[in-house]
């Protein structure tokens, strides 16, 4: 009896090198294959939908509508404000509260410490402009 499988060499996976690859399966994992053949399926059907007249504003448009509606994600809110929120630790008098409106122990009181969402930078932007409008004078005086 002559086994099949001595007789064929075996690799590994071309992708990811951790798993078996398979001649079938162009010498990739069953994982791996499966991720060519859904991105394959989505290039082919990105194809069909692709608008055929050069107007790519209102795919731009959609597009960022969608990225917008991804960056809103509910954080759940946080009931016991006599803790903190990132290690569960009691907080009593002592806690911060951060600009994300979660409360915070002394050592993750700093927004690095527990990972803020809150932008910062964008939000000291928005106040400067409110706070300093441009001031734009005349090109030509009027007499």
């Amino acid at each position: 009896m002559s086994d099949t499988n001595q007789s064929t060499p075996s690799t590994l996976c071309l992708n990811c090198q951790q798993f078996w690859g398979a001649a079938a399966n162009d010498n990739l994992c069953s994982k791996c294959y499966r991720e060519r053949q859904k991105e394959q399926k989505d290039q082919a059907g990105g194809s069909q939908l692709a608008p055929v007249s050069g107007n790519q504003s209102s795919t731009d448009h959609i597009e960022k509508k969608v990225v917008e509606e991804e960056k809103v994600i509910e954080r759940p809110k946080q009931t016991n404000t006599g803790r903190c929120w990132t290690c569960n630790k009691k907080i009593g008098l002592t806690g911060f509260k951060c600009k994300c409106e979660y409360y915070f122990c002394n050592s993750h009181r700093f927004s690095e410490d527990h990972e803020c969402p809150f932008d910062f930078k964008q939000s000291q932007k928005e106040k400067l402009a409110k706070e300093n409008p441009l001031i734009v004078s005349e090109k030509v005086e009027k007499i």
